[in-house]
């Protein structure tokens, strides 16, 4: 078996495999305050109740986008379980080529999305995921990475909102019903919703524009089938894309370390 963590801004998600099987998924907050040995404990006590012996696990692969948590979690894994520990940054030999001004600054998060998307789909795709942050990546017909866009998720827009705005309050997303807002919440829901919609919609075209071609897009993180709720041009979901791309990642790296 083995553990596969994906380390995010604000969670962390791990899956345990048995192969190509899913045993288990769980979700952490991301806090880094939190000590190795606070983590190391709650890994082991989520695991526990939903039925993974953590002594079995033989392999962990690591992808961060928090330098601090890297560390952490780093040390965490390597006091908790008795097996190799896969880091996935950049800099590893991952196979990918980065067709960008400064590969190294590339978020290992979009490699992987890069990774799971070709193993799912033939390329050229566009994956956009959506997470803390709300990102669109290019991924050419070579596999290669290509660049994207970066703009602030809907949960950063919608606490943005509430906490500048005295007179606005912070309501839990969901498609509304209309565009035109009757009211302050559906107004907020419109903007927020119906506007990272209207977003996707208006970089998807260009991207489409600059690449010359009707690329195909695939949807992950969170709050994708919300947003693809209210759009037509997300033509397919994979919830877990990274945690797959780390996964196919961990077994290049380990491959090339035996």
């Amino acid at each position: 078996m083995e553990l596969i963590l994906d380390i995010g801004n604000t969670n962390v998600v791990g899956a345990v495999f048995d192969g190509e099987r899913r045993l288990a998924t769980f979700r952490l907050q991301s806090n880094s305050s939190r000590t190795e040995d606070e983590y190391g404990l709650e890994v082991i006590s989520v695991l526990a109740a939903k039925g993974v012996n953590a002594r079995l696990i033989k392999r962990v692969v690591l992808g961060s986008v928090v330098p601090p948590l890297t560390s952490v979690f780093s040390l965490c894994c390597r006091a908790y379980f008795t097996c190799p520990v896969i880091i996935v940054t950049a800099e590893s030999e991952h196979g990918v080529t980065l067709r960008c001004d400064f590969p190294g600054s590339v978020g290992v998060d979009r490699i992987a999305n890069t990774v799971g998307a070709c193993s799912i789909q033939t390329p050229p795709l566009i994956v956009v995921d959506f997470g803390t942050a709300t990102t669109f990546d290019v991924v050419a017909a070579d596999g290669a990475y290509e660049g994207g866009a970066i703009s602030p998720g809907l949960v950063i827009a919608s606490d943005a909102l509430s906490s500048r705005a005295a007179l606005l309050q912070r309501t839990t997303l969901e498609k509304p019903a209309r565009a035109i807002g009757k009211n302050t919440r559906d107004s907020m829901l419109s903007g927020i919703v119906l506007g990272y919609a209207g977003l996707t919609e208006g970089l998807i075209g260009r991207f489409r524009q600059e690449l010359g071609a009707d690329v195909p897009v695939i949807g992950t993180g969170g709050l994708a089938p919300l947003v693809a709720s209210a759009t037509t041009v997300i033509d397919r979901i994979v919830p877990e894309l990274t945690l797959l791309g780390l996964r196919i990642l961990g077994e290049r790296l380990s491959r090339l370390t035996n």
